[in-house]
Order: structure tokens, then C-alpha cells, then sequence
């Protein structure tokens, strides 16, 4: 195999194709290898457009030692194309055997389906990748020669005898073929006309021969109609790979290279095609350059050098440049445009807080925390740890933003109010407290772990700490979809058994004081200041968390107000909108904020517009037909 853009292709995007399909175009690429090699051989056996330098009129003239190589060459890159044909399709080949043979079809198969499938893929197994050239030696035996436009000859003892002619018409340049020539790179030198005496133009025409390129011109021909052959089969058989037939991971570019591989082909059988029509047209403006120049070699009594000289111009040098102009431009096989193979994961996320984080490990936020220690009261703790009271629960890991270092401690009011709590939880039973212990930069999680069994007559404390949770999170229902750390805070503080223990506040004390606007929203809101009146123990640890507690709105009667209105008004007396904190920085709450408080407040609110930003060869001397320019007809 050579080194093709399909060379295991199947492997790289791993590709299924369905079994039929497969195996139609797995033996119509295996047909064209064999048509591909068949024409190289031709090119390589016969060798094609290696022509006689005096053929083309000789070094006298310049322009041979220039336009003979050409040829060659041209004959040689067209090889060349072949062999890369060849490559492409051979690993096409293999790529559809693997292909058809991993699709292993539907659980909807019918045995008889199952059978037709094993079928199949025995048969791909069976197609080659390396077939034999076609044997095309019978079709060159038909297609015979061109014979030159214009062309009027008589052959006696083997050789070839051309009627002169002056006024023999100039050769037509073709204009049918559409294939893409190669862009001219310089002119080809001549001879210049007036330079030529009356010898030089009669030893031109004698030297000129034509019959080499009217034998090559036709195999040309039919090496181009072999591949437009093949493109068809190609075409019909690609035709049958269609998407919903063909399964990869990053194959998309290759199924499109698949379809359109017929193309290519068509594209270099149209090149053999130019190939073919430069040689019949050289041809003709050499047999019409021949038949043109002086029948002797001596200037005779009224011959006129001048117009033979622009005849040599209007045959030969217009010829030339012409012939120049037509070889054909190199023809790739299509290939895959793009990268081939499954898509590169996604770049790794990097932490909002630039930092790394390890849930229930390391949190590094401007350094280290350790929250607590260790307690017989009911397991142990760490600030973002592990806890064990009657069970093991991990506390969400790490905080999602840990308290600024050098923060003030918890007031002596807020642990007494934690003690307070956990006594009410106390009651009769008997219970052991443990010590706790705490150390880190900046503030821990305030106190250790403190446990405790039964009930106290009062409400106990993991009641009152439902109820501060159960109205913290009310008021910001809304909210906790724009801030997702305050929906951590309250679930770490929700998921935490309170009847062992108040839990660690600290993220969340944080958190409000970040966002001093969610404070005033809590702290305006009548439920809030419902529940600390019901419970005034609860005092010390809103001021903790830095919520001010305003006294309860009693409903106020205005006369001439039904009672529902009256309490309406009273509400807006109480909280006018001209109370609201003021928001300059809108862009950390998002539009959820407005809302939130007017369903604190009971005030319908405008909403506030936040600002969003869009995320987008040496040539040898050889024979052809004799031939010897006869005496000029009388």
C-alpha cells in the first residue's frame, strides 16, 4: 500500500459501513485498480510521447529540445497520478473490507436477513486489493492511428509521399475538451522566420515526421475512455454509501471523500483526454508544416523566401505556442479535508476561584483551613471534613468560598446561643459533651460538635434551626438558581443532623456578607422577623450572620378600605420602594434579585434590566514510416 490520505482510515474514525453497500464498493475500487494499472502499464510498455526531437523539426529550430522533453515528461507525471490512484484505491479497499465487516446490523434481523448478511461479508473477504493491470492490448489493436487533418499522402515502397500544398488550411486548435490545462511557464523558443534561408526551410520540412504522435495519440484516447468507465462504477457504487449507511467516530470528511472519489476519477480521465487532443492537434501543424515548405533545395527562378518563411510562422510557430498550452494540469485522487478521528476532549475546567480544588480534602483559597477537631459528643468534625453522629456524612467537601483570613471570631453572645440551643436538645436524657478543638488562619467553624438526646418542653433546638433554615431559604427561593453557593450553603446547613448539633454558619455568614444586599432582603422580611419574635434565642446568631432584625408589621385599618386592601396598603407603608437597599452592582445577583424582594415585601416591582455579554528519459533516435519529399507536381 502507499502512503494515501484512506490508509487505515477504518481504524482512525472507526467506521462501519452496512455489509452490502460495502462489499459494491469494496469490488467496484478493486475494478478500478485493475483499469488504473492497465493504463500505466500502457504508458510504461509503449512508451508513450517519447517522440523524435528531428520529428518535431529538430534542434535547428530550438524548439524540439524544449517541447520533445515536455512530452516526456508529461507521460511520466501521468504515471505518476496513476500510481497515486492506485495507492488511494487499494487502501479503499481494505477500508470498506474492515468496515462492511464490523457492521454487524440490527436486532431486528430475520434469520434469512442473518444468512444474506454472513453471505456478504464472505464475500468482501473475498475482494482484492491488489488485482492485476487489465490486459488492454486488444483495445490498442482497434483503436488504430489519426490520421492529420487535411492529410494527403500516397505511400509507395513503404514510404510516404506528401502532395505540397501552399495553401494547406491552418490547424484548428480544439475546442471541446474542458479538462484544466497547466499554466504556461515561458514560451518555448524558435527559430525566428526571418532568419531562415531557403535550405534551412526545405531541410525543415524534410525532417518533419508525424506518424509517432498519430500512434500514441489514440491509446491516449482509450486509456481515457477505460476511466471514464471506471468513474461510473465508482459513482454507482458510492452512490449506495450514504450517511445513514456509513457509522464513524470523526469520519464525516472521509464519507464525503468517498462520494466524491468518482469525481477525481472522471477529472483524469478528462486529462488523457487533453492529452489526446494535443497530440492530434500537434500533429496536424506538423503534417501541415511538412506539406507546405520547398520541394527542393535550391531556390528556383520566381520562388519568393519571404512567404515561405510566414508560412513556416502561420504553421509551426503559431503551432507551437498552442501545443504549449495544452498539457494537461495533475489530477489528485479526492482525499478527507479536515482531521480524521474521534474529536479531542473538552480542555479540563478550571476552578472560578483560580485555585484547586479536592472535595473532602485540600481547598486552597488564599491558604489553609482546618474548621475543627476532634469530639466524643457525637464523632468528629473538620470544617469541610468528615462527621460521624450516628452515621458517617460528608459535608459537600470544601466550602465554595471560605471566609476572608483575618475575619473577626464568633461573639461570646453567638456560641451561648449555640450552647442554648443544644441544651434545649439536652432535656432530661443523659448525654456526654465532648471537648472540641479548632485551628487554622482566619476564622474555623466557631465551635466543635456538641450532642445530645431528648426533648425540652420549649421547642427543641433542631426545631428552631429548621425553622431559620426553612425561612432563609424561602426568602431566597428565587435566588438560589442565580447563586448557586448560596443553594451549597443552605444544603450543607439543611443536610446537617440538628439534633446533634447547630452547624458551622461560617459559609453562609460569609456568603451574606459578600452579597449584603441578600441581608437586607432577609432582614426585611416579615417571616424573619416573625421567627426571631417566636424565638428571641435566635438573636445572637443573626447578628452573626449579619441580618438586623426589624420589629413585626401589625396591619393597619384605613378607613374606607376593605380589610385585604387595608393590609396591602399597610405592607406598602411599611416597606415603600424608596426603602429598598440600594443595588449599584447588579451583575453578581442577576434579575432574580427584584423579584425575590418583592416576594419578601408584598410589593410589586419594576424589573431592572442586567446587563448580559454575548459568549460566542534520455530520448533515443528512433525510426518511424519513411519519408521523402517528391518533386513538386507540375
Amino acid at each position: 500500500m502507499g502512503d494515501s490520505p484512506f490508509e487505515g482510515l477504518a481504524g482512525k474514525a472507526k467506521i462501519k459501513v452496512e455489509t452490502g453497500a460495502a462489499l459494491e464498493a469494496a469490488k467496484a475500487c478493486s475494478t478500478a485498480i485493475g483499469i488504473v494499472k492497465g493504463c500505466r502499464d500502457l504508458i510504461e510498455s509503449r512508451q508513450l510521447n517519447v517522440f523524435t526531437m528531428s520529428k518535431l523539426g529538430g534542434a535547428e529550430v530550438y524548439a524540439p529540445e524544449r517541447l520533445q522533453p515536455r512530452f516526456v515528461s508529461e507521460a511520466t507525471e501521468c504515471k505518476d497520478t496513476l500510481g497515486k490512484f492506485i495507492d488511494s484505491l487499494e487502501d479503499m479497499v481494505d477500508m470498506f473490507k474492515d468496515a462492511g465487516d464490523k457492521y454487524t446490523g440490527t436486532d431486528e434481523l430475520s434469520a434469512s436477513e442473518l444468512a444474506t448478511l454472513n453471505r456478504q461479508k464472505t464475500d468482501l473477504g473475498g475482494v482484492s486489493s491488489n488485482p492485476g493491470g487489465k490486459d488492454m492490448s486488444g483495445a490498442v489493436k482497434n483503436a488504430g492511428t489519426y490520421n492529420p487533418t487535411n492529410q494527403d499522402i500516397e505511400t509507395r515502397d513503404g514510404k510516404i509521399y506528401v502532395q505540397h500544398n501552399d495553401d494547406i488550411d491552418k490547424a484548428s486548435v480544439p475546442k471541446d475538451v474542458r479538462a484544466k490545462p497547466e499554466p504556461v511557464e515561458g514560451e518555448i523558443p524558435y527559430r525566428e522566420p526571418s532568419s531562415m534561408g531557403w535550405r534551412d526551410l526545405y531541410d525543415l520540412g524534410y525532417r518533419i515526421g508525424w506518424t509517432e504522435i498519430t500512434e500514441d495519440a489514440p491509446i491516449w484516447g482509450l486509456m481515457a475512455s477505460q476511466l471514464e468507465g471506471a468513474a461510473y462504477d465508482l459513482s454507482q457504487a458510492m452512490q449506495t454509501i450514504t450517511s445513514t449507511k456509513w457509522e464513524s467516530q470523526g469520519g464525516d470528511s472521509a464519507l464525503t471523500a468517498v462520494q466524491g472519489f468518482s469525481k477525481s476519477v472522471s477529472e483524469l480521465a478528462g486529462s488523457f483526454k487533453l492529452m489526446q487532443a494535443n497530440l492530434q492537434y500537434t500533429a496536424d501543424w506538423l503534417y501541415a508544416t511538412n506539406s507546405c515548405m520547398p520541394v527542393s533545395p535550391d531556390e528556383g527562378c520566381g520562388d519568393d523566401v519571404g512567404e515561405v518563411q510566414e508560412l513556416y510562422r502561420k504553421h509551426y510557430i503559431d503551432g507551437l505556442a498552442q501545443t504549449q498550452k495544452m498539457f494537461p494540469a495533475e489530477v489528485l485522487p479526492a482525499a478527507p479535508k479536515g482531521a480524521i478521528g474521534p474529536p479531542p476532549p473538552p480542555p479540563k475546567k478550571e476552578d472560578d476561584n483560580g485555585g484547586q480544588q479536592n472535595n473532602g480534602g485540600q481547598q486552597n483559597n488564599g491558604g489553609q483551613q482546618s474548621g475543627g477537631g476532634q469530639q466524643s459528643g457525637g464523632g468528629q468534625q473538620s470544617g469541610g471534613g468528615q462527621q460521624s453522629s450516628g452515621g458517617q456524612q460528608s459535608s459537600g467537601g470544601q466550602q465554595a468560598s471560605s471566609q476572608q483570613q483575618g475575619s473577626t471570631q464568633p461573639s461570646a453572645e453567638f456560641v451561648a446561643a449555640q450552647q442554648a440551643l443544644a441544651n434545649q436538645g439536652k432535656g432530661t436524657g443523659q448525654g456526654t459533651t465532648g471537648g472540641s478543638s479548632g485551628s487554622g488562619s482566619g476564622s474555623g467553624s466557631g465551635a466543635g460538635n456538641i450532642a445530645g438526646t431528648g426533648s425540652s418542653t420549649g421547642g427543641s433546638g433542631s426545631d428552631i434551626m429548621s425553622s431559620l433554615v426553612s425561612t432563609l431559604s424561602g426568602v431566597l427561593s428565587s435566588l438560589t438558581q442565580a447563586l448557586p453557593s448560596v443553594t451549597q450553603a443552605l444544603q450543607q446547613i439543611a443536610s446537617t443532623d440538628l439534633s446533634g448539633a447547630v452547624p458551622d454558619l461560617s459559609q453562609l455568614t460569609s456568603l451574606l456578607g459578600q452579597y449584603p444586599d441578600l441581608a437586607t432582603a432577609i432582614s426585611e422580611s416579615p417571616e424573619f422577623a416573625q421567627l426571631i419574635e417566636a424565638n428571641p434565642q435566635l438573636q445572637p446568631i443573626a447578628e452573626q450572620l449579619g441580618l438586623t432584625v426589624e420589629e413585626p408589621v401589625e396591619p393597619i385599618a384605613m378607613a374606607g378600605l376593605p380589610a385585604e386592601e387595608a393590609v396591602d396598603s399597610a405592607a406598602v407603608s411599611a416597606f415603600p420602594r424608596a426603602s429598598l437597599p440600594s443595588m449599584p452592582d447588579f451583575s453578581s445577583l442577576g434579575d432574580l434579585v427584584e423579584p425575590v424582594i418583592a416576594a419578601s415585601t408584598g410589593v410589586p416591582v419594576e424589573p431592572v434590566g442586567v446587563g448580559t455579554e454575548a459568549t460566542h528519459g534520455a530520448v533515443t533516435e528512433g525510426a518511424s514510416a519513411a519519408h521523402a519529399r517528391p518533386a513538386a507536381d507540375a
